[in-house]
């Protein structure tokens, strides 16, 4: 009957620590995710740029950032988008905003990471930061030489809400001029 106790007690035990090891693995996991982060924030703020956003795909966690540059005669919005696992932007794009209007002069994705949406999240990004400066409309020039092919372009534009005018694409904004 004893022994039967100490039975009982040891598989008890066992089971305890085995939770106890599991749990030390997955805190150790967090810990590890935890200094990977804040490691690539540190790395990007030293740039210059501020962490606007954070988003999984598919297990990878990623962050766009932002630089605001005032030296020109107009603003420009900087965005990169960060993969935790990698130093180079998976991102870019740049825009400038003139008296009523915000123009995106540039937005590339690195091929590996197309059809992901990070280039779509700068687009709401930009449209987000449009509405808050109360612009009338967003515009760029549609780049035909495009790697994606124009057709594939110009239909990444219409389906985040823009319309194709010849080389242009735009956004009318309707509600630029009230509050948000």
């Amino acid at each position: 009957m004893t022994f039967l106790r100490r039975n009982i007690k040891i598989t008890k035990y066992d089971k305890l620590k085995d939770q106890f090891d599991l749990l030390l693995n997955k805190s150790n996991d967090i810990y590890r995710k935890y200094k990977d982060i804040s490691q690539f924030v540190n790395l990007v703020n030293e740039k210059g740029y501020s962490l606007v956003q954070t988003y999984d795909v598919d297990g990878e966690l990623y962050g766009i950032f932002l630089k605001w540059d005032h030296s020109h005669s107009h603003d420009t919005i900087y965005l990169k988008t960060y993969a935790t696992h990698s130093r180079c932007p998976i991102c870019k794009s740049d825009s400038d905003i003139s008296d009523e209007r915000l123009e995106i002069v540039n937005l590339n994705t690195d091929e590996s990471y197309q059809k992901e949406g990070h280039a779509s999240r700068h687009i709401n990004i930009y449209i987000s930061i449009a509405k808050k400066l109360r612009k009338d409309k967003i515009y760029g020039m549609l780049y035909f030489a495009t790697p994606i092919g124009i057709d594939n372009l110009k239909k990444f534009y219409v389906n985040n809400g823009f319309e194709i005018n010849g080389h242009y694409f735009r956004m009318i904004l309707k509600n630029a001029h009230t509050d948000i």
